[in-house]
């Protein structure tokens, strides 16, 4: 078990609204005259629902494998959205979301594999390694 820091649990709450945003987005694009096939939008859910439930998972045992599984999650999902940028057509929420997809999603694992600052000791209790200018 281990502590996040601030800024690896920015990226937790970050990879969980990619998630969420994958989960709303399947329920409003289902139906219309929306041409997308329905098991593409079942695994669209899937995915978020399982990246919500992993890095909530993480966040409340801290437990760092939930996030690797979740982080290969958000990679597969930003690479399932890139089409919205090249296929004609797409509407603008649809590529507003692909964009927080890539972007969020590099963001989130960029945060979640940060590592400790001076802000306290690593998990493998040997500290930061950090030392003031000044010491020796």
């Amino acid at each position: 078990m281990t502590a996040f820091s601030t800024g690896q649990r920015i990226g937790l709450a970050i990879g969980m609204l990619i998630g969420l945003d994958n989960c709303v987005e399947g329920l409003f694009i289902g139906g219309g005259s929306d041409p997308t096939p329905i098991p593409i939008v079942a695994l669209s859910v899937g995915l978020g629902a399982l990246i919500v439930g992993l890095l909530a998972v993480a966040w409340k045992n801290g437990t760092r494998r939930p996030v690797h599984i979740a982080a290969v999650l958000i990679v597969l999902n930003a690479i399932a959205a890139i089409p919205a940028f090249a296929v004609p057509d797409v509407p603008v929420g649809a590529r507003l979301s692909a964009g927080f997809a890539v972007l969020g999603g590099f963001t989130a694992i960029a945060l979640l594999y940060s590592r400790r600052t001076a802000d306290g000791p690593s998990s493998d209790g040997r500290g930061t390694g950090h030392r003031p200018a000044g010491t020796t």
